[in-house]
Order: C-alpha cells, then sequence, then structure tokens
C-alpha cells in the first residue's frame, strides 16, 4: 500500500493512479479505502473482468473513470511457480525474459502462459472481445477502452488500423473470443 501514498516528484504534478483489478474487487468500497490511503480518488479504475454489465453500472465513484479489458486475453492465474521448469520443458529465465507456453486441456482449448523469473501467468484460451457491445459499456459509464494490440490476430490488426476498436465487433466469434461474465456475472 506504500505505492498509493507515494508523492510526487519535487516540481511534478500530482502523480495520477489507476486502480486495476484485481484491486477494486466487485464494488466502490476498495476504491473508497485506496481513496483515503492515498489521500485522493484514483483517475481511473478497472473494472474486474468478472462484473456483469449490471454491476457496472451500479458502480458509483463520483469522477472517477471507469475503465475495461475491452480486447484482449484475461489473466487467469499468477503463480510463483515457473511451470515447465521441473519438467525440463524451460530453462529458468533470466531477468526481463519471458518464455512462452501453450497448456491445453482436456477439450483442446490452448492457454498461453508466459514464464519469467517471478513465476508464470496463465491467460484465458479465448480473447476478451466487447467491441460488439460499444455502446452498452458506454451506458454503463465505461469511459476507457483497453486493447492489448499483441492478442490481436492477423486479420483482427488490420481491421483494428482500418477502423479502430468497433471495427473489431464483426470479428468476434464464439470459437475464438468471449465477452467473460459481461452479460452472465458470477454464479
Amino acid at each position: 500500500m506504500d505505492a498509493l501514498s507515494l508523492a510526487p516528484p519535487a516540481g511534478a504534478s500530482e502523480v495520477a493512479f489507476i486502480l486495476e483489478y484485481p484491486l477494486q474487487g466487485l464494488n466502490s468500497a476498495a476504491v473508497e479505502a485506496a481513496a483515503c490511503l492515498a489521500g485522493r480518488a484514483p483517475q481511473a479504475v478497472v473494472v474486474s473482468p468478472e462484473a456483469s454489465l449490471n454491476d457496472i453500472a451500479a458502480l458509483s465513484l463520483g469522477s472517477t473513470g471507469l475503465e475495461i479489458l475491452a480486447f484482449g486475453r484475461q489473466q487467469l492465474l499468477h503463480t510463483r511457480d515457473q511451470l515447465g521448469r521441473a519438467e525440463g520443458l524451460v530453462e529458468p529465465p533470466r531477468a526481463a525474459q519471458h518464455v512462452a507456453l501453450v497448456l491445453t486441456d482436456a477439450k483442446g482449448y490452448e492457454f498461453p502462459a508466459s514464464v519469467d523469473c517471478g513465476g508464470s501467468r496463465l491467460f484465458n484460451a479465448r480473447v476478451t472481445n466487447l467491441a460488439p457491445n460499444l455502446d452498452d459499456l458506454a451506458a454503463a459509464g465505461v469511459r476507457g477502452l483497453l486493447v492489448v494490440q499483441s492478442d490481436l490476430d492477423r486479420a483482427e490488426r488490420a481491421a483494428f488500423a482500418r477502423g479502430g476498436l468497433s471495427a473489431l465487433a464483426s470479428l468476434a466469434s464464439r470459437e475464438r473470443s468471449t465477452t467473460g461474465h459481461l452479460f452472465r456475472g458470477v454464479a
């Protein structure tokens, strides 16, 4: 929590901070707690990928902007274990080195993983693509849309270059993408 109370460098304007998932949870209480610790509200809050459209609309954060992962792979797991190392599949990564792995489940879904000196991160087999739902997101109060460009495939890169995020709406497919919990919430 010390990072929240960092003072800006001498002569600099106030350092803005963004409260990113998973720090804020599914409600505004965590946002208020962080604001109290920092002495000011965050500039923006990245909405939990587990939040439904109704959950997002119910967030009351005053002037704090809401942002959401609109396109990209959601991180499912972060572990200190370096996947594949014990099995001899990967050498111990050096600082700032990332080793890419793909884990395949019993249904054939491929989950990308990244291994570094700090552990492993496992990502969803399907990319989140909320491009068909931009109007719904805006109506729910979302003002910032995050796009992980490295998760775009060739056709998506070309469409994104031509028409931005809205151009990805026609490329949303059940096989490649998901809306996550946007319409179903967490049961």
